[in-house]
């Protein structure tokens, strides 16, 4: 998406991950589609929409051992 938005070229994407907050994951896509408007110049339109059934959580690992 990075690439695209500098670019200024329009692109898809998928295969991305929102975390919810109940820790479930909401799988995205998303658009990102550059325009020109007359009294500002330059803008960007991206457009995020879900692909799919939410994910369970999954475990949050602590970088530590416990002992």
């Amino acid at each position: 998406m990075r690439q695209a938005f500098l670019a200024g070229i329009p692109a898809p994407g998928g295969e991305e991950y929102f975390a919810r907050g109940d820790g479930s994951l909401l799988p995205v896509s998303w658009t990102i589609a550059p325009y020109d408007t007359a009294d500002r110049g330059a803008d960007t339109l991206v457009i995020f929409y879900t692909s799919g059934r939410p994910r369970a959580p999954r475990p949050v690992r602590s970088g530590r051992r416990r002992r």
